[in-house]
């Protein structure tokens, strides 16, 4: 795996630029270990499904194929194997530095949600739509429910890699976090026909539903957009197949010392 041609001196410049960058891969025996940050923790898991497709392919060269106004390559040049990013100056979620990638998905969202504003005949698009490519574009959202903050990082990686680019051959070019709810209630009336789960409720209606003999489970809950474009094996960089997702050393945490939320999983390769 190539690392960026000049290497960071300090603790604290490899701090920034994987800060910058929001992931980057460990050596793990046989298998892969993704680490991924955030300054929220649906920023952690975006750029964890970030990590995960740019280890199958190369997700700049994708994005800039997407987006015709890619910007321009940082000070370390665009000749090196992104696995290992440049990065350049931007002011971003309180960060000084932005990777070039970043800064590709975000426009890619903007230019996104520009075009469909303008097929449904909302205001016009601040951008012109020659910003984005000719190759068909596509999105999709999907949900997921655990009964753990670990489960939820699990279940959301698995069906990006089985669900999203498995089944449906959907490239992610872009993965935005719409809803991350770490304590939804929701409601299990038990009766002689099995468990009927209710809408969910607010804390005050889960004690008055367990006052009326109702079982009450927290749940977390995820809801997510990933805009992409069928996968071409004549247009995109085929690196490493990632297998599956494992639970193997996976942990998302909030570290006091930076302030970070940080994310593990191990990628079966």
């Amino acid at each position: 795996m190539e690392e960026p041609s000049s290497s960071p001196d300090t603790a604290s410049d490899r701090s920034a630029i994987l800060r910058a960058f929001g992931f980057e891969y460990l050596d793990h025996t046989a298998d892969i270990l993704l680490h991924s940050v955030g300054d929220t923790m649906a920023e952690c898991f975006e750029n964890a499904a970030s990590g995960m497709v740019n280890y199958m392919t190369d997700l700049s060269l994708a994005l800039a194929a997407a987006v015709t106004t890619a910007p321009t390559a940082g000070a370390h040049g665009s000749e090196h194997d992104s696995r290992g990013d440049v990065y350049g100056q931007c002011g971003h979620s309180g960060c000084a530095y932005l990777s070039d990638r970043r800064r590709q998905q975000l426009q890619l969202r903007h230019l996104f949600s520009a075009r469909c504003s303008s097929s449904t005949g909302a205001s016009p698009p601040p951008l012109p739509m020659s910003d984005i490519s000719s190759h068909q574009l596509s999105s999709r959202t999907f949900e997921v429910e655990a009964s753990s903050i670990d489960q939820m990082f699990y279940s959301f990686l698995s069906e990006l890699l089985t669900g999203v680019f498995g089944a449906e051959r959907l490239l992610p070019l872009d993965v935005e976090i719409l809803v991350l709810d770490r304590n939804r209630y929701r409601h299990v009336v038990l009766d002689s026909g099995g468990d009927v789960t209710m809408p969910e409720g607010s804390v005050q209606q889960q004690r008055d539903s367990a006052a009326e003999g109702e079982d009450a489970q927290r749940k977390c809950y995820l809801k997510c957009r990933v805009i992409g474009e069928r996968w071409s094996a004549g247009r995109h960089v085929q690196r490493t197949e990632v297998k599956a997702v494992t639970m193997h050393g996976l942990s998302v945490t909030l570290s006091e010392e930076d302030m970070l939320f940080h994310g593990y999983v191990v990628l079966d390769i």
